[in-house]
């Protein structure tokens, strides 16, 4: 009477990660892993959340909000940006390119 052993490729893919897993390669793997994951650390996982997260809230204010946001940014630019302020600017404006004139 023999053995018969049956065995997809499948099943021993699966033992060989398991055997590479539980060897120290594998626990060396493991702890890497956990450390990567860990608060404090670059956390690679954590840095593209954040990233996609702030695409997202870029998405959504310029779908949204786009006409509340231009709506107070024009409110606030009248506010702030009178006779004298324009005065102020051109005038530096100026002054700086006549100096990078007489410089030059």
């Amino acid at each position: 009477m023999g053995i018969e052993i049956n065995m997809t490729p499948d099943d021993i893919d699966t033992m060989v990660k398991d055997t590479i897993m539980k060897s120290g390669f594998g626990k060396a793997v493991e702890e890497g892993i956990k450390r990567a994951m860990q608060p404090g650390y670059d956390n690679p996982v954590e840095k593209a959340m954040k990233a996609y997260v702030t695409e997202m809230v870029g998405l959504l204010l310029r779908e949204k909000y786009s006409e509340q946001i231009r709506a107070g940014l024009i409110d606030m630019l009248e506010k702030s940006v009178t006779a004298e302020v324009m005065e102020k600017v051109t005038t530096a404006a100026v002054e700086k390119m006549v100096r990078a004139a007489q410089d030059y």
